[in-house]
């Protein structure tokens, strides 16, 4: 139960790290696409010179979470490899969010075991007290029907030495 509550943990930390990388490399690819659009539409020409120099743009910052802006800086990269990137980690995060998932039911039915088992053993320790009780109360009953017997036999016994004696 403790192992899958810290796999529980290590997973939900994963998949965090992971929508954070995820939020940064969105924030990234939004950029690329921004400046792309920006452009003079690719004439390749002397005013294009400068329009590959990426500049830091407040509408983008103020779009991502403030971890994605302390996790790394947005910088211009080949919009092919971000996307490729990109598409790897969600894979990644999809599989890290599957494997919560598994491990939070798996946890579950840990819980659920581990409820029976102590309802069960509950159950036991009642019984086991009862019949304990049953016992002893047995065995204070053998207990004076032996003294009874005992003290019966005793009777039949001097009844029968009065016996004799009235025979002789």
């Amino acid at each position: 139960l403790q192992s899958a509550n810290e796999e529980v943990k290590k997973l939900t930390s994963e998949k965090s790290n992971m929508e954070l990388e995820n939020a940064t490399l969105s924030a990234m690819i939004e950029e690329a696409e921004r400046i792309r659009k920006e452009g003079s539409g690719g004439s390749g020409g002397w005013s294009d010179f400068g329009d590959d120099i990426v500049e830091p743009v407040d509408e983008v910052r103020e779009s991502t979470t403030a971890l994605a802006k302390v996790a790394s800086p947005v910088t211009a990269l080949g919009p092919v490899t971000d996307v490729r990137e990109l598409t790897k980690l969600r894979v990644q995060l999809r599989k890290t969010e599957h494997e919560l998932e598994t491990v939070r039911v798996a946890l579950e039915n840990e819980k659920e075991e581990r409820r029976r088992a102590d309802s069960k053993l509950t159950s036991l320790e009642a019984d086991l007290e009862r019949r304990t009780k049953e016992v002893e109360e047995r065995e204070r009953d053998r207990s004076r029907a032996d003294e009874r017997c005992n003290e019966l036999l005793a009777l039949v016994k001097d009844g029968n030495i009065k016996v004799k004696e009235t025979e002789q």
